[in-house]
């Protein structure tokens, strides 16, 4: 059994390649690895440099291919499937390098990767701070792909529940040599976005799932790549995409059911996650009964989904005049998609407090593109012909417009 671990890099050599290199040399059995470096083109460190550094690593298992320019994520990647491929490799594991592995990170991949109907198996990726920044990729209601339960605690039940995906991210995933090529390699019409899920689609269009391991697990920052946020290459990759993959169904609804969730619209068509209105009740009901910032915060990080626990802490804070901590609190909020007029207004109440006029006018601005963002997805057809095709589950979902975003205020 032997696996090429693939890393694109452009840049940022010692910043990020050097440590995540010493991170595989630290945590990895070397037995049947190989180490692949696919530089594009980078311009802060020399080709010899690299080399030099790989092979005091790694020794005679390094090996590294320079592009003369930048060619981007999928072509980098394919050209270092190929090498491992020539190689004898039976696995590849693409790598991005703004990656650190820790302890026996490759060894539930591997013995994953074996299940039967797997096609790509990846592993549990935090942030610094030990919060989530993937666990798999969901498809909306309203045609978008998201990382389900990012920004949850990492040892939150829901995140270590096995699940199958139709998707996992291209930032450190395993899979067979022979599957990555029978199915066509990463597309390289995308330019670094994308390439990742299309390929996931094919696999799972041949009847393969994906799956994350959660006992794997390795620290991501995200989205280092100059350019990669870049608004014209989002708006490329998403149309690509689209052209290629027509008729994908939504799955974020069932897979947050599946974890005891309620998938929710407002009356207003915005598919929001919500935990049941009983279970709502209950913690509102014990935490007014006797409330404390401390034990409503240490709610949230358990339950982060819990909306009214938002409300109720902001209010707590504003009140005490602790207007930073406010502020905090709605950009929390913000972050696992609730988007609500409410909760807005209260954040720009908070914003005032303790903002010059001019940031105060940015933060309006901001906020005021989250609402045009959340209106434009609350788009009622739009979401009729998502679910149409399952009639039960529509019936469901519009159910849920009658539920209070708040309970403190019906």
């Amino acid at each position: 059994m032997k696996a090429g671990i693939i890393i694109p890099i452009y840049n940022k050599w010692k910043e990020l390649t050097v440590p995540c290199l010493e991170s595989i040399k630290k945590y990895t059995e070397l037995k049947d690895i190989i180490i692949i470096v696919c530089d594009n083109a980078s311009a802060d460190v020399k080709p010899d440099k690299i080399k030099t550094a790989g092979a005091n690593l790694f020794g005679s298992k390094f090996y590294y291919h320079r592009n003369e320019q930048n060619k981007g994520f999928a072509v980098a990647c394919n050209q270092g499937a190929e090498i491992a491929q020539q190689l004898g490799c039976e696995f590849l594991f693409f790598l991005n390098n703004d990656t650190l592995v820790t302890e026996n990170w490759l060894e539930p991949l591997l013995q994953g990767i074996l299940k039967e109907g797997v096609g790509m198996v990846g592993p549990l990726l935090l942030y610094p701070d030990n919060t989530v920044q993937h666990c798999g990729v969901m498809y909306t209601l309203n045609g978008h792909l998201k990382h389900i339960y990012q920004y949850f605690p990492h040892n939150h039940p829901v995140v270590g529940k096995p699940k199958k995906f139709k998707a996992i991210t291209g930032a450190a995933f395993l899979t067979r040599t022979s599957d990555f090529f029978h199915f066509g390699k990463f597309c390289e019409e995308f330019i670094n976005g994308f390439e990742d899920v299309d390929l996931c689609y094919r696999y799972v269009n041949n009847g393969y799932h994906c799956k994350v391991i959660p006992s794997s697990v390795i620290y991501h920052l995200e989205s280092q790549s100059p350019g990669r946020l870049n608004e014209d290459l989002t708006v490329h990759n998403r149309e690509v995409f689209i052209s290629r993959n027509k008729f994908i169904l939504p799955d974020a609804h069932k897979l947050f059911e599946a974890d005891g969730y309620l998938p929710s619209l407002t009356k207003e068509y915005y598919f929001y996650v919500s935990l049941p209105l009983e279970k709502r009740q209950k913690l509102y009901d014990a935490m007014t009964a006797d409330f404390s910032d401390e034990r409503c915060y240490a709610m949230l990080q358990e339950e982060p989904y819990w909306l009214d626990g938002y409300f109720l802490l902001f209010d707590s804070l504003y009140n005490k005049k602790l207007y930073g901590e406010a502020q905090n609190c709605c950009e929390t909020a913000f972050k696992f998609g609730f988007i609500f007029d409410k909760l807005n207004e209260r954040y720009l109440h908070s914003v005032k407090k303790t903002q010059t006029d001019a940031e105060y006018r940015r933060i309006l601005q901001h906020v005021g593109n989250m609402q045009k963002e959340r209106d434009s997805l609350a788009n009622p057809n739009q979401l009729r012909l998502k679910v149409l095709v399952d009639e039960e589950w529509r019936k469901k979902l519009f159910l849920t417009r009658k539920n209070p975003i708040f309970l403190g205020e019906n």
